[in-house]
């Protein structure tokens, strides 16, 4: 049997809402990207909350990503 994998729409929240609210609706889940201090109000799967995140590992800034309300981590492997 073939491996499944979900496919997610990636988008800032203001973008999705006025231009591909229908596109998004035909994924597995949606990936927000929303630089705001307040969780996004459209459903997702993951919050990127930032794209300053200080990584000491990698000694440099990265995206962070919050998981969705009611999200769980076994969401992505299920």
């Amino acid at each position: 049997m073939p491996e499944t994998r979900k496919s997610y729409f990636y988008s800032y929240e203001n973008f999705m809402k006025q231009h591909a609210t229908q596109s998004a609706n035909n994924y597995d889940g949606v990936w927000i990207a929303n630089y705001n201090e307040a969780q996004p109000t459209s459903p997702h799967v993951l919050w990127q909350y930032t794209d300053g995140y200080n990584s000491q590992e990698l000694n440099q800034k990265v995206d962070a990503n919050y998981l969705g309300p009611n999200v769980s981590s076994n969401w992505f492997t299920s």
